[in-house]
């Protein structure tokens, strides 16, 4: 995906899920496959620069980890449809602060990064004008917001 997006820089686009954040992607997997998956390059071989002999797959993985930290959180289509991996945050008041956000990030906690990429909309949260708005998560990350 990422040679379609140095190929076609304005028509292609990248958005950050939950699991490109590094606390995540070690869990799950990631760190492991890269390591299994580099160990086994040629000698003779060079990726990046580097001589495979001298790669290790957890180098590959941090590198990784640079590139999704990276990547945009959220897009803006049409100035009308906002895109994100999770949904809305309480945090969040105005696009301005979608604006803002700094990078590169590796979200580890909680705030807008945070529910941007984990919360969930739930239906079944009342929707009444007095209603909470927001509910805690399951997951223990982020909410639920109802829609």
């Amino acid at each position: 995906m990422c040679i379609l997006k140095i190929r076609y820089p304005a028509t292609f686009f990248l958005l950050r899920g939950n699991h490109e954040c590094s606390n995540i992607n070690r869990v799950y997997g990631f760190l492991h496959e890269c390591e299994e998956r580099f160990q086994r390059i040629p000698q003779n071989e060079t990726i990046w620069g580097i001589k495979a002999v001298d790669l290790k797959g957890t180098q590959v993985w941090y590198r990784f980890q640079d590139v999704f930290n990276w990547l945009p959180l959220t897009a803006l289509i049409g100035k009308k449809i906002l895109c994100m991996h999770g949904g809305l945050s309480p945090d969040l008041v105005s696009l301005d602060q979608l604006r803002t956000l700094v990078r590169p990030i590796d979200p580890e906690s909680a705030g807008i990064h945070i529910d941007l990429l984990w919360a969930d909309p739930d239906p079944h949260l009342p929707n009444g004008e007095d209603d909470f708005d927001w509910a805690p998560s399951a997951r223990g990350i982020s909410s639920h917001f109802n829609i």
